[in-house]
């Protein structure tokens, strides 16, 4: 993922991508939004479309000590925004909400697989277990949050352009709103985001229980 820094009319944008900083063309609209580039674009698709569905095999096969539901949810939640919101809307990467998304998902995956590497390797110290079951306490409201607003400022531009709607009459005759779809999403983070942030938590008593050599109870 990318965020720019700068704004229309400049030759050039700053954006962060892979932990590094380097220049990346980005077009703007009229309204001066920004939109993503052809590059941006295609290797957004190729990371979020053709990679994050491996997560869900690693954790179903036990190659990593995740659960397949939480792990399902998070992978569908990321392709979605990355797909469906900031890809396709140029109302969704202007949005405040990218650059708290990307730091959380940023310190979650690289504590998150650095965790996963040692674990296979039987050699996690304290520390980074610590951090793995700790830092989300945080992580997790911030990018949420930031989803949230990225997913809010879409949706009014799907809303006025229709963006993937299909209205009537049409050979079909079915008729689908992708405004009222992403509206859809917004609220299932209501009853979802909780059981994971509670589940994330018992994980945390358990696994903080056996590092320190204490039993639970």
């Amino acid at each position: 993922m990318r965020y720019s820094l700068g704004g229309p009319g400049l030759g050039s944008r700053l954006v962060v991508a892979s932990g590094s900083w380097k220049p990346c063309g980005i077009h703007w609209d009229s309204e001066g939004h920004e939109i993503w580039s052809k590059q941006v674009m295609r290797k957004g698709k190729e990371v979020y479309g053709g990679r994050r569905d491996e997560e869900v095999v690693h954790a179903a096969t036990n190659v990593v000590p995740s659960s397949v539901v939480i792990t399902l949810f998070q992978v569908l939640s990321r392709v979605m925004l990355v797909c469906g919101v900031l890809l396709p809307t140029p109302t969704g990467p202007a949005s405040p909400g990218l650059p708290l998304a990307l730091i959380a998902w940023s310190i979650t995956e690289v504590i998150r697989y650095l965790y996963y590497v040692l674990n296979l390797l039987g050699a996690v110290p304290y520390l980074l277990v610590w951090c793995r079951y700790t830092f989300f306490t945080v992580l997790y409201p911030v990018g949420v949050t930031g989803e949230l607003l990225c997913l809010y400022a879409a949706q009014s531009y799907v809303a006025k352009t229709k963006l993937w709607s299909l209205e009537m009459p049409n050979k079909l005759n079915v008729t689908f709103s992708y405004h009222y779809f992403l509206l859809f999403t917004m609220l299932l983070y209501i009853p979802v985001f909780p059981q994971m942030y509670l589940h994330m938590f018992t994980q945390r008593q358990k696994v903080m229980a056996v590092s320190t050599g204490k039993k639970v109870k």
